[in-house]
C-alpha cells in the first residue's frame, strides 16, 4: 500500500515491491503473487483487493504472507480477524512484516503477539485519526458554504485562492434546468425523462444519463442553494440554478409516486396522476373501453369508491372551474396593467419625494460633520466631546444610505410575469374545450390548480395561490359596479378604467400581493 504522497512521486508501489522480493529471496520464499493497494483508492476498492488477497491465500493454500508493515496491510480490527483466522487454520503459515521485524504464526510467542497487537492498535488509530481529520475538514468547508465532495452535474470543483469550490457549467446548467422544467409537466418516468434529456445533450461522463440519477438530481436541494449533508443541510455559497417556486413543484410532483413522476404513453390519459379519490385519498387509475378513458380506485386500495368516472365528465367540470377564473367583461388585463400603473406612478411619486427628503438630510448631517470637524480643529471642543458626536452624526449618516438604497432598489419586472399570467386565465377556459393537445391540456391543469379532488363524481378542485388571488381579490374589484368596464375596444382610458363608483382599493397592497406571488 502506498500513500497519496508517494504515489504522486511514481515510486513507492514499485519501491515496496522490489523490497519484499529481496526479502523473499534472502529468506528462501517464493514471490508468487504481489497485490497492491493505493491509499488513493476508495474504501471499496481497499475493502476488495484485501478480501481478494485473502481468498487467494486460501484458495492456493500458501502459506507465506509477505508485507511490508502492519500499517501496510491493515486499516481495522475486522481485518486483523481475517488475518488471524487464515494463521489459526495451519501451523505452518506465516505472516511477514520485515519492517516491523515480525513473523507471525499460530504458535507465536506471547511477546510477538503483543508486538502484534500494538501495531494493529497504533494502525488503527491512524484510520481513526484520518478520518477525524477528513471530518472536521468538510465540516468547516459545509460551514463556509462548499460541497466537500464532486458536485451535481450543472457544477464542477475549481480552484479559487487555494480553496475548491463549485462554480456553474455553463454548458450544462440550461439542460439542468430544463430537466426541472420537463419533470413538472409530468409527462415523462424518470426514465423517459433520462432518455429525453440524453438526446438534449445531457450526458455524465461522456455517457447517456441513467433514470436512477435523474430521480437523485430532481431531489436534491443543491440546485437552489442548498447542501444536503449526512442528513443534515448547510447554506451554500454556490450559484443556485433553479429556481425554489420550480423545484417545489418538481417536489409535489415527485410526491404522487416514490417512482413515477408521470406515466406517458402516446395516447396517455388527461388525468393519469392529477385526480385524487376523497375516499381514500389515493390517485385514479385509468383504463380505456370503447374509445373512451375511465378512472376508478384499483381493487388493492379497498376504497369504498368503486364506480368508474368518464374522463369527459371530469373535463366538463374543470372547463366550469376554469370559467370562473374569467372576468366577466373583456380587457380584464389591460384594466388592470392600466390601474397598478397608476398607482405605482403614485407610489414612485411618493418615493421620489421620501429621496429628496434624504438626500437633503444627507447633506446636512455632511454640513453638520464639517462644522463639526472645524470646531475639533479651533480646540472649542475636546477630543472626547468630537468622537461622541462623530459616531452619532455617522449613524445617522449611515442609516440615511440604507434607506436611499431601499427606496433605489424597488423592482417592478414581475409584474410583466403576474399581467402574462391574467392574459392566460382568460383564455383557459375556451383553450381547454378546444383545444385537442392533451399536453397543452395538462399544462393549463398544473398552472391553476394544486390538487383535483374526486367526491364521488364531483369533482372540487383547489386552485393554486396564483389562481386564487385572481378569482378572490382580482375579478370582484373588475366585476363590480355597472357594465361600462370594459367596453370597446379603442385602448383609451375610459375603456380600461373600472366603473363609476366602484369601491376603491389599496393598489400598492395588490402590487405587494403580486410581488409575493410572482416575484420568484
Amino acid at each position: 500500500m502506498s500513500s497519496k504522497e508517494q504515489e504522486q512521486e511514481g515510486y513507492s508501489l514499485q519501491a515496496q515491491e522490489r523490497f519484499l522480493r529481496d526479502y523473499c529471496e534472502r529468506a528462501g520464499l517464493k514471490a508468487i503473487k504481489p497485490f497492491h493497494i493505493s491509499e488513493t483508492a476508495s474504501k471499496v476498492d481497499q475493502r476488495k483487493t484485501f478480501n481478494e488477497t485473502m481468498v487467494y491465500l486460501k484458495k492456493h493454500q500458501v502459506l507465506h504472507f509477505v508485507c511490508e508493515k502492519v500499517d501496510r496491510l491493515l486499516r481495522n480490527f475486522k481485518d486483523t480477524v481475517m488475518v488471524e483466522e487464515w494463521l489459526e487454520g495451519d501451523d505452518t503459515r506465516r505472516l511477514h512484516c520485515p519492517k516491523n521485524s515480525l513473523v507471525l504464526h499460530k504458535n507465536s510467542s506471547s511477546q510477538d503477539k503483543f508486538v502484534w497487537g500494538m501495531h494493529v492498535v497504533v494502525a488503527k488509530n491512524y484510520t481513526d485519526n484520518l478520518s477525524e481529520e477528513v471530518r472536521k475538514g468538510q465540516l468547516e468547508k459545509l460551514r463556509q458554504g462548499w460541497f466537500p465532495a464532486v458536485p451535481p452535474p450543472g457544477y464542477e470543483n475549481v480552484l479559487d485562492g487555494g480553496k475548491r469550490v463549485q462554480r456553474v457549467v455553463p454548458a450544462v446548467a440550461p439542460l439542468v434546468v430544463e430537466m426541472f422544467k420537463l419533470a413538472k409537466t409530468k409527462r415523462f418516468t424518470v426514465k423517459s425523462l433520462a432518455r429525453e434529456m440524453t438526446k438534449r445533450g445531457l450526458l455524465i461522463d461522456g455517457k447517456p444519463i441513467k433514470g436512477d440519477r435523474v430521480f437523485r438530481m430532481l431531489h436534491n436541494p443543491y440546485y437552489i442553494g442548498v447542501i444536503r449533508w449526512n442528513g443534515k443541510q448547510y447554506p451554500g455559497s454556490h450559484e443556485p440554478i433553479v429556481s425554489v417556486d420550480l423545484f417545489e413543484q418538481v417536489q409535489r410532483t415527485l410526491s404522487r409516486s416514490a417512482t413515477q413522476i408521470q406515466h406517458y404513453r402516446k395516447h396517455h390519459p388527461l388525468f393519469q396522476g392529477l385526480v385524487t379519490c376523497a375516499a381514500c385519498q389515493g390517485l385514479l387509475v385509468w383504463e380505456t373501453a370503447k374509445g373512451h378513458w375511465y378512472g376508478k380506485c384499483p381493487k388493492p386500495r379497498s376504497c369504498s369508491r368503486r364506480r368508474f368516472v368518464r374522463q369527459e365528465a371530469i373535463e366538463e367540470q374543470l372547463a366550469g372551474a376554469l370559467s370562473r377564473l374569467k372576468a366577466p367583461q373583456p380587457r380584464l388585463t389591460a384594466w388592470l396593467k392600466n390601474e397598478l400603473e397608476a398607482g405605482l406612478r403614485s407610489q414612485l411619486s411618493l418615493q421620489e419625494a421620501a429621496a429628496e427628503g434624504l438626500k437633503q438630510e444627507e447633506g446636512r448631517i455632511q454640513a453638520k460633520l464639517t462644522i463639526l470637524y472645524d470646531d475639533r480643529l479651533e480646540g472649542r471642543i475636546n477630543a472626547g466631546e468630537y468622537d461622541l458626536k462623530a459616531i452619532s452624526l455617522h449613524a445617522q449618516q449611515a442609516d440615511v444610505a440604507r434607506q436611499l438604497k431601499a427606496l433605489g432598489a424597488e423592482d417592478t419586472s414581475y409584474l410583466g410575469t403576474a399581467f402574462s399570467f391574467v392574459e392566460m386565465t382568460q383564455q383557459a377556459a375556451d383553450e381547454f374545450t378546444k383545444s385537442t393537445n392533451g399536453d397543452r391540456k395538462r399544462e393549463l391543469i398544473t398552472e391553476l390548480f394544486d390538487k383535483l379532488i374526486l367526491d364521488g363524481v364531483q369533482l372540487q378542485p383547489q386552485y393554486n395561490p396564483r389562481a386564487t388571488w385572481l378569482l378572490e381579490e382580482i375579478l370582484p374589484m373588475a366585476g363590480s359596479g355597472n357594465n361600462k368596464f370594459g367596453q370597446g375596444d379603442s385602448g383609451s382610458r375610459e375603456a380600461k378604467k373600472a366603473p363609476a363608483g366602484a369601491p376603491r382599493y389599496s393598489w400598492l397592497a395588490v402590487a405587494n400581493s403580486i410581488r409575493t406571488l410572482f416575484e420568484r
